[in-house]
């Protein structure tokens, strides 16, 4: 046998190897050095990771529904009444999913919820049925893309 006809017998046989082993080698590459690689998420808001319970702050009346809260100073001023309307047409916007979800503002004196470096006034939090608050934007964020992120969020739970 000439080397010609050794390299093309083990030819498949090396691609195939390739075929297993070099996803799994990659996935190890980006598991262990994730922090090196910067990859692009679709989200628009802010991840709040691991998520916050809320349970006891901002109950839902139904359990099955999502929740969009924003916690505004003591008193609602303009600013505040812009947002509620805001809000008000991203309700409408979700068309069917809009009875799966339940807007509401919540002033901060009735939100005790507090963290480490991290302002909860004017901001627009998004929770889940189970009380879990897993994103958040700034309550100057652009409509279109909290609507983006409800609707794929909306999506996704009906799948699973």
């Amino acid at each position: 046998m000439t080397t010609t006809q050794v390299k093309r017998k083990y030819t498949p046989l090396i691609f195939l190897i390739l075929a297993f082993f070099l996803p799994i080698a990659l996935s190890g590459l980006l598991y262990y050095n994730h922090q090196n690689f910067t990859l692009k998420t679709s989200n628009h808001g802010v991840i709040v990771n691991p998520p916050v319970d809320v349970k006891n702050l901002w109950q839902s009346s139904d359990r099955n529904q999502w929740q969009v809260v924003h916690v505004t100073k003591n008193v609602c001023d303009s600013d505040c009444e812009n947002v509620a309307y805001t809000l008000n047409q991203i309700k409408k916007a979700l068309g069917k999913n809009s009875e799966r979800v339940n807007f509401k503002i919540v002033s901060s004196e009735q939100s005790v919820m507090e963290k480490k470096d991290f302002s909860v006034e004017n901001k627009i939090y998004l929770v889940d049925p189970a009380g879990n608050l897993f994103m958040y934007y700034a309550d100057t964020s652009n409509p279109m893309n909290i609507l983006k992120d409800l609707n794929h969020v909306l999506e996704t739970s009906q799948r699973a």
